[in-house]
């Protein structure tokens, strides 16, 4: 721990240094106010603020832990029921979901797979087990019940996500995915921040990738049989561990971007109240 120079040793008693009371500040000055709000919002710190994200709470949890609550909206451009039907099938779904990978289907409500996860210079591998809690096709709910644990470390997460569809004008859909994140272990070490913006990275990764999947099966399904047909082309995959030095940076400057427009505002109504 560093050690405090200064007004607190002025004094010697019998050869030792005795600790003086420092005089209670009277409150910070703007200044540094902002520039503590600055640097604790780049540190993904800041529990009141940061990205948008549906109710985007952060807490400590026992053992070192952190638990985060994220909600992600994506469209998709095909009819509710079809992004449905499509949505239930998790061996079509799999491949779409960004570092996962579906290793054995349980019964028709688990399934076993991995996920690897990349931030910086931070590679993890979690192996776990998803299980369909609740299925809701009046309302177009689906409730997953996911747990894992590092393949080589301590750490673990489990996650509860809702998803729910709704209808576009048109023929499209929205789906908002709302996930109570409970993690431990390097991953609980980034900040909310951070966390929320590869969960929205991961979130149109897979909204793009489940687009392309569903079109290239339609235009498949479309296509007339017979000898002189081409080869159906592959569909498209989103397997590529999640993360990079790129995502990291990306979440880097999306949060410094917010903190000098937080600063800005601030500097400005500091500026209206004179």
């Amino acid at each position: 721990m560093a050690r405090l120079r200064g007004e607190g040793h002025a004094e010697r008693e019998g050869g030792r240094p005795v600790a003086r009371a420092r005089p209670a500040r009277s409150g910070r000055g703007p200044g540094e106010s902002l520039v503590r709000a600055w640097v604790a919002t780049v540190a993904g710190l800041r529990h009141d603020e940061g990205p948008k994200l549906g109710r985007g709470s952060h807490g400590p949890l026992a053992g070192g832990g952190c638990a985060v609550q994220l909600e992600n909206t994506i469209e998709i451009p095909a009819p509710p029921d079809r992004v449905w039907d499509y949505m239930l099938d998790v061996e079509r779904v799999a491949p779409c979901m960004p570092g996962a990978e579906l290793t054995e289907v349980v019964d028709d409500r688990t399934w076993k797979g991995k996920v690897a996860v990349k931030l910086g210079p931070v590679s993890l591998s979690f192996a776990g087990t998803v299980v369909l809690q609740e299925k809701d096709e009046a309302t177009r709910t689906v409730v997953l019940k996911a747990d894992g644990k590092e393949t080589k470390g301590k750490g673990a997460a489990s996650a509860l996500v809702t998803s729910r569809m709704e209808g576009l004008d048109g023929s499209g859909t929205r789906v908002v995915i709302l996930a109570d994140l409970s993690i431990s272990g390097a991953l609980a070490q980034f900040g909310r921040g951070m966390i929320a913006d590869v969960s929205q990275r991961m979130a149109r990764q897979f909204a793009d990738c489940l687009a392309a999947r569903m079109a290239a099966e339609a235009e498949a399904a479309a296509a007339p049989a017979g000898a002189g047909a081409p080869p159906a082309a592959p569909l498209p995959r989103a397997t590529e561990p999640v993360g990079g030095l790129r995502l990291a940076l990306w979440a880097l400057f999306r949060a410094i971007g917010r903190a000098l427009a937080r600063l800005g505002r601030a500097i400005a109504s500091l500026f209206r109240r004179r």
